[in-house]
């Protein structure tokens, strides 16, 4: 499920109406969006199985927003997890016309 450029919390009706959930992409850099702090709130009342932060600042962007380095602890994760997880550091990574994804 993504809760695309989700911008306030969730009420109980809503997290109902939910349902369970497995993949949860989630903003998490403020601003335009839910900030770190509110995307733990919301993803602990979803308890999806995997969790994917997005719409967070990056080194090729200019948005006035954070990074996702301010999720992953707050969430009890931090950039090592990812790398355990998928062999990869963490961090963004532009890709070439044409190149894999390598996912």
């Amino acid at each position: 499920m993504s809760l695309g450029d989700l911008g306030h919390l969730l009420d109980d009706k809503t997290v109902g109406e939910i349902g369970p959930v497995d993949i949860l992409l989630i903003p998490v850099g403020g601003t335009y969006t839910i900030d770190a702090e509110e995307a733990v709130k919301v993803t602990a009342q979803l308890n999806p199985r995997l969790i994917i932060p997005m719409h967070f600042k990056t080194p090729v962007m200019d948005f006035p927003i954070t990074g996702v380095d301010l999720f992953l602890p707050r969430w009890g994760r931090g950039k090592g997890w990812f790398k355990r997880a998928f062999g990869k550091p963490a961090g963004p990574h532009r890709r070439h016309p044409g190149e894999s994804a390598g996912l």
